[in-house]
C-alpha cells in the first residue's frame, strides 16, 4: 500500500456519514443516456470541502479530482493512468488528490488553500519524506485507517447497491416506456388500417357513383343525339317536301307562260289575218313588247330559279352544321369516358 502517511486526526476530518456529502444520482431524463453520478459542478472562486470530492467514484472521481484540484478535465492518459491506479488498489482517492495537489500545476492552482482538508501536517509531511521511516509511517497510517477504510467499503457497498437499483429502476423505466411506445404504435397501425378499409370503401363509393353518373350522361347524350338525329331527318323531309314544291310551282309557272305566248301567238295570227295592214305597223311594236314579255317571264324564271337554289344551299348549310354539331357531341361523350376512365 503507497498511500501517503498521515496522522489519524486527518483522516478523521476527510470522513463525513451526512448524506450531503454524497453525489446524488443523475434524474433520468427521457432520451438522456444514463449517469450515475452527476458531474462536479464547477465554482468560480475554485472552494471546495475534500469530502465533497471523495463522495465520487470510479471515473466521475477522475474527472472530479482533475475539475477541483486542477480546474480541468484530464487527458485521456491522465484518465486511463488514474483510474488504473484507482481500480487496482495502488493509490487511494484521498492520495490521488494530494498527489495532484502537490504536483507543479497543483501548486500553481493553491489546490491546498482552495480544497478544505486536503492539506496534512507538517510532521506528516516531514515523516513522508524520509526514506525508512515514511515507510513504517505510511504502515502505521494504514493500520490507523484500517476502520475508516472498513467505513468506507461499507460505504462504497452501499452505495453500489443503490446505484444498481437504480440502473434497474432506470432499465425497467425504459422497458416501459418502449412498451407504452409500442402500444401506441400498434394503436396507431390499428387506426391506420380502419382509415384504409374506410377510405376504400369511399373509394367504392365513388366509384359506383362515377359509373352511375357517366351512365346516366351517356344515356342523356344518346337521348339528344336521337333527337338531333330525328330533327336533321325532319328538316331533310321538310326541305326535300319544300324543294319539290318549288320545283312544281316552277314547272305550273312556266306552263301558264308557255300557254299565255301560245294565246298571245293564236291572238297574234288573227290579228294578223283581219288586220294586215296593221299588222304591218304593228308588228314592231308587237314584236318588242313580245319580247319585253319574254324576257320579263326569263327574269321571273331566273328569280324563281335563284330563290330555289338559295333555300337548298341554307338547308344544305343546316345539314352540315347539325353534322358538326353531331361529330361535337360524340367527342364530348368520347372525352368524358377518357376522363372519367382516367380518374376511375
Amino acid at each position: 500500500m503507497t498511500s501517503e502517511a498521515t496522522q489519524p486526526h486527518d483522516e478523521t476530518e476527510l470522513q463525513h456519514d451526512d448524506a450531503a456529502t454524497q453525489p446524488s444520482l443523475a434524474a433520468d431524463e427521457p432520451g438522456e443516456a444514463l449517469r450515475l453520478q452527476p458531474r462536479l459542478v464547477p465554482r468560480a472562486d475554485g472552494l471546495y470541502y475534500v469530502a465533497e470530492i471523495l463522495g465520487y467514484h470510479d471515473e466521475s472521481f477522475v474527472e472530479a479530482a482533475f475539475a477541483a484540484v486542477l480546474r480541468r478535465p484530464p487527458s485521456n492518459e491522465e484518465l486511463r493512468r488514474t483510474l488504473s491506479d484507482l481500480r487496482n488498489g495502488a493509490r487511494e482517492k484521498i492520495d490521488i488528490l494530494r498527489d495532484l495537489a502537490r504536483s507543479e500545476e497543483g501548486r500553481g492552482k493553491l489546490a491546498f488553500d482552495r480544497i478544505a482538508g486536503l492539506r496534512q501536517s507538517p510532521l506528516a509531511e516531514a515523516l513522508r519524506r524520509l526514506p525508512l521511516v515514511g515507510h513504517l509511517w505510511q504502515v502505521l497510517a494504514a493500520v490507523i485507517r484500517l476502520p475508516v477504510a472498513l467505513r468506507n467499503q461499507r460505504q462504497f457497498e452501499a452505495y453500489a447497491l443503490a446505484q444498481q437499483q437504480h440502473i434497474a429502476d432506470h432499465v425497467n423505466l425504459q422497458r416501459q416506456r418502449i412498451s407504452d411506445e409500442l402500444n401506441a404504435l400498434r394503436r396507431l397501425i390499428a387506426d391506420q388500417h380502419t382509415a384504409q378499409e374506410r377510405l376504400a370503401d369511399d373509394l367504392k363509393a365513388l366509384r359506383r357513383l362515377i359509373t352511375d353518373q357517366l351512365t346516366a350522361q351517356e344515356r342523356r347524350v344518346a337521348e339528344r343525339l336521337d333527337a338531333e338525329r330525328r330533327h336533321h331527318d325532319e328538316a331533310r323531309e321538310r326541305l326535300a317536301a319544300e324543294l319539290g314544291q318549288a320545283i312544281a310551282d316552277a314547272s305550273a309557272a312556266i306552263s301558264l307562260l308557255s300557254d299565255a305566248l301560245a294565246e298571245v301567238s293564236a291572238r297574234q295570227t288573227e290579228q294578223q289575218t283581219l288586220h294586215t295592214r296593221r299588222l304591218d305597223a304593228q308588228q314592231e311594236f308587237l314584236a318588242r313588247e313580245q319580247q319585253a314579255i319574254v324576257e320579263a317571264q326569263k327574269a321571273a324564271l331566273a328569280d324563281a330559279e335563284e330563290g330555289l337554289r338559295e333555300t337548298v344551299s341554307v338547308q344544305r348549310r343546316e345539314l352540315d352544321a347539325l353534322a358538326a354539331r353531331v361529330g361535337e357531341l360524340r367527342a364530348a361523350v368520347e372525352a368524358a369516358r377518357e376522363s372519367v376512365g382516367g380518374k376511375v
